[in-house]
């Protein structure tokens, strides 16, 4: 007799995997585990995530960003949203999560696939996509991601963001990856770079061409100067090596006229655009 509901199975051994990982015991599900708040929130998730994946509810934002000299919307980054009970919903209640199931892979061919859409409906857009290194490990995804590059004329029009960029630990592999893509024309940047410990001599291994500075070093800049001193040495730096810089979290007036002034080249945030739906970025 089953314990639950057959498309659930799945579901439960994962949350029994995860237990296992977070107590560093070996767990056996058979219906009774304890089940904490967290662990039903994290299975609801789950569900919702699998229900607006079926229905088509999974959907790609873009959020503008700008060249800070001129002010000028000089392209997108593809972010995700899912329509939940008729709300739309940001990838922070749900990603980190999702990230340890199989519907990961199925968020990032989404968000691809309508990158390929909007470059072929506006040849002289944009677009920036996140890729963590999961996604380049992932078969799936990475077939997606060959076969969008064949589909699509990308030369200077898409960016690849390298995220989690602290975890990656074979830098030689992900050049050789990176570097098929960037030989089809991609740019490649370094995103979230500040948050946490970020070893910029790998870093600038892999010759990046944008540097996206993290929320971390940029939300309070404007009443930091330290934070000031650290983000114009990295401004610094970054050019002198080739690098263009690309400031995130610009939420008022006083950051951005600090990061026009240090010469950071692109800035993104609330202040000039949240994200917006497809719609509305056409």
């Amino acid at each position: 007799n089953l314990l639950c509901k057959k498309e659930h199975l799945l579901i439960k051994a994962n949350e029994a995997r995860r237990r296992a990982n977070e107590s560093n015991h070996l767990t056996f599900w058979n219906g009774d585990l304890e089940h904490t708040e967290k662990q039903i929130d994290n299975l609801n998730w789950i569900v919702k995530i699998k229900q607006a994946l079926e229905e088509d509810n999974i959907l790609p934002y873009i959020q503008p960003y700008f060249d800070a000299s001129t002010g000028k919307c000089i392209g997108g980054e593809a972010l995700i949203r899912a329509k939940i009970n008729g709300e739309i919903v940001g990838p922070g209640r749900f990603l980190d999560l999702i990230k340890q199931t199989q519907l990961y892979p199925k968020l990032t061919i989404k968000v691809l696939e309508t990158c390929g859409q909007l470059l072929k409906k506006d040849p002289s857009s944009h677009l920036a996509l996140n890729l963590s290194v999961m996604d380049f490990k992932h078969y799936s995804t990475l077939k997606a991601l060959r076969q969008f590059f064949r589909e699509n004329d990308v030369a200077g029009r898409l960016t690849l963001e390298i995220t989690e960029s602290e975890s990656i630990q074979d830098y030689q592999w992900i050049t050789s990856i990176v570097s098929e893509f960037r030989e089809a024309g991609a740019l490649l940047a370094i995103d979230d770079f500040g948050s946490g410990y970020s070893n910029l001599e790998k870093l600038i291994e892999l010759q990046p061409d944008v540097l996206k500075l993290d929320g971390s070093i940029i939300r309070t800049i404007d009443v930091d100067p330290k934070l000031q001193i650290l983000v114009r040495h990295i401004n610094s730096l970054s050019h002198s090596l080739g690098i263009k810089t690309q400031a995130e979290f610009v939420h008022n007036q006083a950051v951005q006229d600090i990061l026009v002034d240090m010469g950071v080249n692109y800035l993104q945030g609330f202040h000039l655009s949240e994200p917006i739906s497809i719609e509305e970025w056409n």
